[in-house]
C-alpha cells in the first residue's frame, strides 16, 4: 500500500503478473508477523479497461430453464400435458453424438473390458441436491480413470465434454416426467431412493437375475452392446417398491442395498397377465444409445457371447430382484435365464 494512502513505507503495484502477486502477498503476511498487521488494497486501474468475465451457467440449469419454459408455452395454449413436454418427437429418446476421436478411445478400451470375468462397478457419485450443476463428462472421465489409470482422456476438448453433457440433459428431460424431474432435481432422489452416477462393466456372457426397477434408471451405451429381455406394456405397482431415506440423513450404503435387493427377492411375484404382456427381446443400450427404465419397469440384461459392455448410469444400486419361480405370467418366459 502506497503513502498516499495513509499507510508508511507502502507500495504501489500495477500488474497482472500472478506470480508477482503472489509474492507481494507472501511478503505481506510475513509483515504481518512481525509487525502484527499488513494491509493489502486492491484497486482498477484507471489506465487499463476492465476485463469483464461472462459466467456461463452449467448446462444442466440450461436445460431445465429451457423445459419449464416449453411447459409454460403449453399451459398458455391450454394444452392438457401429461407431464412431458409434448413434441412430435416424444418418446423418441436423442443419443449421443461420439467424435471420431471419443469412437476410437472408447474402441480402445474393449481389451481391457473383455478382460474382467465378472461384472465391474466404479466408485460412485451422489447428485444431491446439486444435480444440475454437475457435469457428467467429468464424472465419467474421473471414474473411468479410477478405474483403470491408464485410460485415454475420452473427451478430449472442452468441447467434447460440453457435447456430452447438453446430450445427456436432453435424455434427462425428455424421458421423465415432470413430477419425475421435480424429485431428482430438487431431493436427488427416485421414488425415494437416492440417485448416483456409476460405470457399469459386463464382460462378454454376462447377466443380471431378472428384476424390476424401484426407481427411474438412465443407462448410457458406451462400448460394447447390451441386451435385454423386458416385459413389455408392464409395471409392478411403484409404491411398492417406494423408500424413503431421510432428508440429511446418510446416503445409503452397499450394505444396505444388498439388504433391500434380499428383502424384495422373497417377495416380488408377477402375476399372470394373459396375453396383455410378453417377455420380448430387444438391444438395452449400445454406444451412443440409451436405456431409460421407469419405476416399476421388469427386464433381466445381459451382454453377448461375442463381446462385453461398458455402460455410464444413473441409478440407486439398488435392483428389485425376482426369482424365477415367482413369475407366474406364461408368454416370453423361455426366454428367461436362471442366475
Amino acid at each position: 500500500c502506497s503513502s498516499d494512502l495513509g499507510y508508511p513505507n507502502g507500495q504501489v503495484l500495477s500488474t497482472s503478473d500472478e506470480i508477482v502477486i503472489e509474492e507481494t502477498i507472501r511478503k505481506g503476511w510475513e509483515l504481518a508477523e512481525s509487525q502484527g498487521v499488513a494491509v493489502v488494497v486492491v484497486q482498477q486501474d484507471p489506465k487499463v479497461f476492465p476485463t469483464m468475465h461472462k459466467i456461463t451457467p452449467a448446462s444442466g440449469h440450461v436445460a431445465w430453464e429451457h423445459y419449464l419454459k416449453e411447459m409454460n408455452k403449453e399451459r398458455n395454449v391450454g394444452f392438457k400435458s401429461s407431464g412431458r413436454i409434448s413434441s412430435p418427437s416424444f418418446g423418441q429418446i436423442p443419443g449421443f453424438h461420439f467424435s471420431q476421436d471419443t469412437t476410437s478411445k472408447l474402441d480402445s478400451l474393449q481389451d481391457w473390458i473383455e478382460g474382467f470375468e465378472t461384472t465391474q462397478t466404479s466408485s460412485y457419485t451422489w447428485i444431491g441436491e446439486s444435480f444440475l450443476s454437475i457435469s457428467p463428462a467429468a464424472v465419467f472421465q474421473h471414474q473411468l480413470t479410477e478405474m483403470n489409470p491408464n485410460a485415454p482422456d475420452v473427451f478430449a476438448t472442452q468441447e467434447e465434454k460440453d457435447n456430452f453433457d447438453k446430450d445427456f440433459w436432453a435424455v434427462v428431460m425428455k424421458g421423465f416426467s415432470i413430477s419425475e424431474l421435480n424429485e431428482i432435481i430438487e431431493k436427488g432422489t427416485s421414488n425415494g431412493y437416492p440417485l448416483r452416477f456409476q460405470i457399469l462393466i459386463l464382460p462378454k456372457d454376462a447377466i443380471f437375475k431378472l428384476h424390476a426397477h424401484p426407481n427411474v434408471e438412465v443407462s448410457i451405451g458406451m462400448q460394447g452392446t447390451l441386451y435385454h429381455y423386458y416385459l413389455t406394456d408392464y409395471t409392478f405397482p411403484k409404491h411398492e417398491l417406494e423408500r424413503f431415506f431421510p432428508p440429511g440423513s446418510p446416503y445409503p450404503t452397499d450394505e444396505t442395498i444388498k439388504d433391500l435387493m434380499d428383502e424384495f427377492e422373497t417377495c416380488m411375484v408377477i402375476d399372470d397377465r394373459g396375453d396383455r404382456s410378453r417377455f420380448v427381446e430387444d438391444v438395452y443400450a449400445s454406444r451412443g444409445q440409451v436405456g431409460i427404465n421407469p419405476a416399476g419397469s421388469v427386464h433381466q440384461s445381459f451382454s453377448s457371447k461375442e463381446g462385453g459392455a461398458m455402460l455410464f448410469v444413473l441409478w440407486s444400486g439398488c435392483h428389485c430382484n425376482i426369482k424365477l419361480s415367482n413369475v407366474k405370467h406364461k408368454l416370453g418366459t423361455e426366454l428367461l435365464r436362471e442366475v
